[in-house]
């Protein structure tokens, strides 16, 4: 997946640090609306590691590290992304609007997941896992932007 992604996208967005938040922040809608998708369906792949049944394992715990080390990465390049999105969310059509809503709200199911990952990576990785911690937006942000559809594109 990650290849497959890579390739599409011509960037390693969970790699190169020093570009990633620039390259996010410029990069116009239609863009993102493009390759966000490409980089959830990504950190999804990454969340769906169970290595409950190989903790005794070393190659698999240092390879499970890898993956902890780039799915913090990958979110934080969608959360950037998805933040750009939301940024004038209330100004776009509303077919485009409808596209940021279903971005979000699997990026508000990762972000839940995420914290599940983190947490057996706690017990997994104890002495190379910092202190991560993710909390998501209220259930009321998420209700203001499925309004803002149901009215057809108008502030309630």
């Amino acid at each position: 997946e990650k290849l497959h992604v890579s390739r599409k996208l011509k960037f390693e967005y969970e790699r190169e640090y020093d570009n990633r938040k620039e390259r996010m922040h410029d990069m116009d809608d239609a863009k993102l609306l493009v390759d966000l998708p490409l980089l959830q369906t990504q950190l999804s792949r990454a969340l769906s590691c169970d290595i409950r049944e190989a903790t005794s394992n070393q190659t698999i715990i240092a390879a499970f590290a890898v993956i902890y080390k780039d799915t913090i990465n990958l979110y934080r390049c969608i959360n950037e992304g998805v933040m750009k999105l939301l940024e004038n969310y209330f100004t776009l059509e509303l077919s485009t609007a409808k596209k940021v809503l279903d971005i979000y709200r699997e990026f508000d199911g990762q972000t839940k997941k995420l914290c599940a990952f983190f947490e057996s990576a706690k017990k997994l990785l104890s002495k190379d896992v910092g202190s991560t911690e993710l909390k998501g937006a209220p259930a009321s942000f998420l209700r203001a932007l499925e309004e803002f559809i149901e009215n057809g594109g108008k502030k309630g």
